[in-house]
């Protein structure tokens, strides 16, 4: 497996990189090339390295010797290696052992879960020798930050009276800490928006391309059939002229021929059949079919809107039109919930990464639909406020305490139950709008509902 060197780590000089003391990491992969890659690497890193092809081993080896980092790969054969990682959290001597997973590929669904167990990072494969020794001092460095806070916590407690150093110490080391953490934890979010608005992108791109072509082809083939009723129509007409003549001189010219017969049981059919009903009844079904044609090409045209993938630069944009995207893409979610009520102001186009705004709105409009018992309006409200567009998204649902208020934009945040929320939802919201140099604002009152204010610079 050859090393590809990325462009935006070409600066790192491998004399830097270097462990600044004998460090023990201890590596956990079921493939033995993967072991001696890695191996290699931390070790010109300057790293003790201790590898095992197992789980069992390498909860052996913690006990034994703990080392001072795990790099763990996510798909162990004996053991589930999330479950792993649970219990090396669960043993208080080796609870504080930072644990990275390697993953060859990752979704989003498990990354979350990775951070949920007491996972610190993810590297992918192939590897990339700079940024693995980068995320691996990284958090190395936040490991020893995080053994300093605790030693200068006990010393703390017993020379306080003695030593202001110590407390000064203390509150430089628990700034730094508290620092580094809410890095990490912006960084999660930031990864996480990404992977996930590249794959529902993909998701609406992909669904919006197949859907497409048979609704094109439908459509065409209803036109030519309505064409060939209105030809079998007028061929009808003819028949039924030339029937209507042929009765008037039936009874001379045709007495006890088989015309006559014939003319008859043509007559009795058309009373069976009701055949102008048929005919009326089948433009109608025409007329209804290409309706249904029409409003899949308009769910397709929003699933474009919606998507837009492959447009990573910001363009101008129209906010109302977006909301309508939105909207059409989690109708299924909302009819059955909500009455919707919209109150669209005349907006100016604003300069903004559409498919990012697009899937804050998403998030909101599903937050207010599940935030609704049984039924309740929603009201989405837009105008121009000053230099700036205000979206307002409010609910008539069960409302937000007063205690939850100033946490619901932090990043894993949540009050759902298990399974039914990652608490990043919000979080990539507030994030995105204020990399648009915008506001997110929420009033809400419990059993009366919940309003979010979005505030986007126009200039």
């Amino acid at each position: 497996m050859k090393l590809k060197t990325s462009a935006k780590h070409v600066f790192l000089r491998r004399d830097i990189i270097k462990a600044p003391n004998p460090t023990t990491i201890l590596v956990v992969d079921g493939l033995a090339e993967n072991l001696r890659l890695l191996s290699g690497i931390l070790k010109k890193g300057g790293f003790n390295v201790r590898a095992v092809p197992s789980v069992r081993m390498a909860l052996e080896a913690v006990k034994i010797q703990k080392p001072d980092l795990i790099l763990l790969d996510t798909r162990m054969p004996e053991m589930d290696s999330f479950e792993v990682c649970r219990c090396i959290k669960a043993d208080e001597a080796a609870r504080g052992i930072p644990i990275i997973f390697i993953s060859a590929m990752v979704d989003v669904a498990d990354k979350v879960k990775g951070f949920r167990v007491g996972g610190v990072d993810y590297i992918t494969k192939p590897f990339q020798e700079e940024e693995l020794l980068v995320r691996v001092h990284a958090h190395l460095a936040i490991s020893r930050l995080r053994h300093e806070l605790q030693t200068v916590k006990q010393l703390q407690h017993k020379e306080i009276a003695k030593s202001k150093k110590t407390e000064t110490r203390l509150n430089k080391s628990k700034q730094t800490l508290q620092a580094t953490i809410r890095k990490m934890k912006q960084t999660q979010s930031d990864l996480i928006q990404r992977e996930k608005l590249a794959s529902v992108g993909h998701l609406a791109a992909g669904i919006a391309h197949e859907i497409n072509n048979p609704t094109a082809f439908l459509s065409s083939n209803l036109q030519t059939a309505k064409g060939y009723l209105q030809e079998i129509g007028l061929m009808v007409a003819n028949y039924r002229q030339l029937i209507a003549e042929l009765k008037t001189s039936a009874e001379t010219i045709f007495s006890g021929h088989p015309v006559q017969s014939l003319l008859e049981t043509i007559r009795q059919t058309e009373d069976r059949t009701d055949f102008d009903f048929i005919m009326a009844d089948l433009a109608d079904i025409f007329i209804e079919c290409r309706e249904g044609t029409d409003r899949i090409q308009k769910i397709v045209s929003n699933l474009k809107d919606f998507a837009r993938p492959g447009e990573p630069e910001r363009h101008l944009t129209d906010i109302n039109q977006g909301l309508d995207s939105a909207i059409h893409v989690v109708w299924s979610e909302l009819k059955f919930k909500a009455e919707l009520i919209k109150a669209y102001g005349d907006l100016p186009r604003i300069n903004c990464h559409t498919q990012q705004i697009n899937q804050v709105f998403m998030d909101l409009l599903v937050n207010a639909a599940q935030a609704i018992d049984k039924q309740g309006t929603i009201i989405v409200h837009t105008f121009v406020q000053g230099d700036s567009i205000e979206v307002q998204i409010s609910d008539t649902g069960q409302g937000i305490p007063e205690q939850n208020l100033s946490k619901i934009f932090d990043p894993f945040f949540t009050t759902k139950a298990a399974g039914k929320g990652a608490g990043l939802g919000l979080s990539m919201a507030h994030g995105i709008i204020k990399k648009h140099n915008g506001e997110i604002m929420v009033e809400s009152k419990v059993g009366q509902g919940t309003c979010f204010r979005l505030r986007l610079p126009i200039n």
